[in-house]
């Protein structure tokens, strides 16, 4: 990976946990904190693309079709004919093993 494409990654770790933040925040400290982290990504992207801040922060809040940062993963395992399931503590419900994913982390 290029010095370039690891600080796109670092500023999309960030904005990832800056609006996972800000979904979540409780308090105007918290919120402050994770629009001070948004705002950090935006200047890494703001210098690799040579634009200004402003105009990174523009298109992050205007990037309606990342509804989620979250993707997730589930694994099938078999042994002998029969699948491994798991109880969740949240529903009840039998699933697959697997959780959601945090940005930057593969399926594995």
């Amino acid at each position: 990976m290029s010095f370039q494409d690891e600080i796109y990654q670092i500023a999309d770790e960030l904005r990832s946990i800056a609006n996972s933040g800000l979904h979540y925040a409780e308090n105007d400290y918290d919120r402050q904190r994770y629009e001070h982290a948004l705002s950090l990504s935006a200047r890494l992207v703001a210098g690799i693309e040579e634009r200004s801040t402003d105009e990174i922060m523009q298109e992050y809040q205007g990037d309606l079709a990342h509804v989620t940062p979250y993707v997730s993963a589930d694994a099938a395992v078999f042994r002998d004919g029969t699948i491994l399931l798991i109880k969740r503590d949240d529903n009840g419900l039998w699933a697959m093993p697997g959780g959601a994913t945090e940005v930057g982390e593969t399926w594995a």
